[in-house]
């Protein structure tokens, strides 16, 4: 399945993969997110600055979700 992220260089890359520059075409951003972007994500989210989001479905996916 597609992915929007680097897994590292043991993982999936999605950059490799025959369908990149198809994913790249739909998303907001023209890149693929890193692991530290989802780890500040997460960082934010656990954090005292999102003591007042409830309920929400958050995104992290550059746009590729729409």
């Amino acid at each position: 399945m597609p992915s929007t992220w680097h897994a590292g260089a043991a993982g999936h890359q999605p950059g490799d993969g025959p369908a990149a520059s198809a994913m790249l075409g739909v998303m907001a951003v023209d890149r693929f997110g890193t692991a530290a972007e989802v780890g500040a994500f997460v960082s934010f989210l656990a954090g005292p600055e999102a003591a007042y989001i409830t309920g929400a479905s958050l995104n992290i996916d550059g746009g590729f979700g729409g």
